[in-house]
């Protein structure tokens, strides 16, 4: 919840740069005309993000992960929001079997 939270909210400010990617006009679109709602919506995100983090990490350790989580986020989304979609699956198919992986490896 966390994660998903802070890669809407890295969408929503994406969205209004003038950098985000052509193939998603539409996408581009929506959060070009209404530019308030989509600083709100960030912001809204980011913030229930970072609660979540405080409640269940406790307060220093919460605001520390939320920090990395949120500079990490944002810059996976600008990094791979313009790849092409069959390089984001081979990359997305890979860190999943990393993952299949490393868990099945004791």
């Amino acid at each position: 919840m966390i994660m998903a939270s802070l890669v809407l909210a890295a969408l929503f400010y994406y969205g209004k740069s003038k950098y985000f990617p052509e193939e998603h006009r539409a996408l581009k679109q929506q959060f070009q005309d209404r530019p308030w709602l989509s600083s709100l919506g960030g912001s809204v995100l980011a913030l229930t993000a970072g609660i979540l983090c405080i409640a269940t990490w406790g307060w220093l350790t919460g605001i520390w992960l939320w920090g990395i989580g949120l500079l990490s986020v944002f810059a996976l989304v600008v990094i791979l929001l313009p790849l092409h979609r069959q390089l984001l699956y081979a990359l997305l198919g890979g860190a999943f079997l990393l993952l299949i992986l490393d868990l099945t490896v004791q």
